[in-house]
């Protein structure tokens, strides 16, 4: 009797562990295919500015016809001389700038932007008059490009959109 006990206890010990093998294999052994689905548009933004004698006009951008749906930020490198701001932005129109969000040095469009769509950031920058001649005209460039990213409805703030491509 004694010897049937052990007998019984030693086939239960097996039995546990055979299924705990066959399970733990079981579970790192499970596949499972997934079908990933990317769509990729064609995106095209163009800087749009007048160049005046001390400056910019209507310094915005626009979105080609044929792109698709973005967001959009801005770069307006501004040169400074000696510490000081060389150029004024003329005027801060607010119904202009309340569509524009800055962080660091860009300008973030807030809404995303349909294809054929133009937006204008500044109305006007210039240079100040205390500037000499030859500082006005022949050291004097203001840098403006745009960067775009394809619109996918996750992101509601743009500044995280462009974020999320680091």
């Amino acid at each position: 009797m004694k010897r049937g006990r052990v007998f019984m206890i030693a086939s239960l010990i097996l039995v546990l562990v055979l299924c705990t093998g066959v399970g733990t294999l079981a579970y790192f052994t499970d596949q499972k295919n997934v079908t990933n689905d990317a769509k990729f548009g064609k995106l095209d933004v163009k800087t749009k500015e007048k160049v005046v004698k001390k400056g910019k006009e209507d310094v915005g951008f626009t979105v080609e016809s044929d792109s698709v749906k973005c967001w959009v930020r801005l770069f307006v490198g501004i040169p400074k001389a000696s510490g000081n701001q060389i150029i004024t932005i003329d005027p801060e129109d607010p119904t202009v700038n309340s569509k524009w969000k800055k962080d660091g040095e860009y300008y973030y469009y807030k809404e995303p932007v349909n294809p054929g769509e133009s937006k204008i950031l500044f109305k006007s920058i210039k240079c100040t008059s205390d500037l000499d001649k030859d500082q006005q005209y022949s050291n004097f460039d203001i840098i403006v490009y745009a960067e775009a990213i394809q619109y996918d409805n996750t992101v509601d703030d743009p500044v995280e959109a462009f974020k999320l491509l680091k």
